[in-house]
């Protein structure tokens, strides 16, 4: 159970990072 919730927060964490990277992009491309 331990280790399927750290899956799932690790999961989440990188989507997480994606979205500010893809916003990052955004803003410097405007």
């Amino acid at each position: 159970m331990n280790v399927f919730y750290i899956c799932i927060r690790n999961k989440t964490y990188k989507r997480f990072i994606e979205i500010i990277g893809i916003t990052d992009v955004l803003l410097n491309d405007n």
